[in-house]
């Protein structure tokens, strides 16, 4: 495929080793150009979607190339036969989807469509998932116990001690994802008589930034209470505008205006669940968020209202957070009588 200049924003289709042009470009070394610019292509996707989508595509522009098969004009055979190579090299089936997502996608964009619904692919994509799909791990979940553990670790009136404990309760309450609570800003917050409101306004469910709004009650009790803990961290930060959780200096000392990164705010859940003496191999920050369907359920909550807090689209979604069948409280084997 010929070069056609620099290339722009979004840089999916590579055009040699080291060059990479744009969609709409190389749409017009093969024909009819779809009416997209590169600005508005590359605004359509999140950033880590881009990069994940370019990592793929260069990988299959690269098997194409030794093959001598021209990638946007593979067959849905030559697809299934590149995704069954993977399979064997070791990806995981979510990373075989990820792949043919690309593909697909980019193929789309050049208007040179790939028909995933092939029987040569369709049903090629399925004996993968049957020879090479396994039941995922997961990450485990944070119920309510060990967040109390996790706090007895964070006792004190230490700055960071005092933003830790606000993070993990709001995390825990909320049902946040880490990048959720690495992009709140002080004025999301809204305080009401009986709990808090916090503004999402960008989100992975949320992609077009309508903004959703997330309802934390108060707590029973002071100690494992998140508005207050907010409140708190508030009050001894000094905070009124920008990021509401910030990095800061070995000394205790808050640094400028900058923003936790979500990678620290996965460090910091899993530093002081290893600290609680929990196992941490397993944990994370989204272990807060499966923490909360788990614990919500368990305690009786309406599956429709954790799906709401969580902002999922499906409740089947909600309902695979829910760790309880992986616990033998309440195992129908007990009834047994052995």
């Amino acid at each position: 495929m010929p070069s056609h200049g620099h290339g722009g924003e979004i840089g999916l289709v590579p055009t040699g080793r080291q060059s990479l042009v744009t969609v709409a470009d190389a749409a017009r070394s093969i024909g009819p150009v779809p009416n997209i610019v590169p600005r508005d292509i590359a605004g359509a996707f999140a950033p880590a979607t881009r990069r994940a989508y370019r990592t793929c595509w260069e990988n299959w522009m690269n098997w194409c190339g030794e093959r001598g098969k021209d990638a946007l004009r593979a067959t849905p055979a030559d697809v299934a036969q590149y995704l069954r190579e993977r399979a064997e090299r070791g990806d995981k089936m979510g990373t075989i989807r990820k792949r043919l997502a690309a593909i697909a996608q980019v193929r789309r964009l050049a208007a040179v469509t790939l028909d995933r619904d092939a029987p040569e692919l369709h049903y090629a994509l399925k004996a993968l998932a049957r020879e090479y799909g396994v039941a995922p791990k997961g990450k485990a979940e944070l119920m309510l116990a060990d967040i109390e553990a996790m706090l007895e670790v964070l006792k004190g009136d230490t700055l960071a001690a005092i933003r830790d404990r606000a993070l993990l309760l709001t995390g825990f309450a909320g049902g946040f994802r880490r990048s959720e609570l690495a992009a709140l800003d002080v004025p999301d917050l809204e305080f009401r008589r009986d709990g808090l409101v916090i503004i999402v306004r960008r989100s992975k469910g949320d992609q077009e930034g309508r903004g959703q709004l997330v309802a934390i009650v108060y707590g029973r009790r002071e100690r494992t209470c998140p508005v207050r803990a907010i409140k708190r961290w508030l009050d001894v930060s000094g905070l009124t505008q920008g990021p509401l959780f910030r990095p800061m200096r070995h000394g205790g000392r808050i640094v400028g205006d900058n923003r936790l990164s979500d990678r620290a705010i996965y460090d910091v859940v899993k530093g002081t669940a290893r600290s609680a003496g929990l196992d941490a191999t397993r944990i994370g920050a989204h272990s807060l968020r499966i923490g909360h369907v788990t614990q919500a359920l368990a305690n009786g909550a309406d599956p429709l209202a954790a799906k709401a807090q969580l902002r999922h689209a499906k409740l089947e979604t909600t309902l695979g957070y829910d760790r309880r069948q992986a616990t033998l409280k309440g195992s129908s084997s007990a009834k047994l009588g052995l």
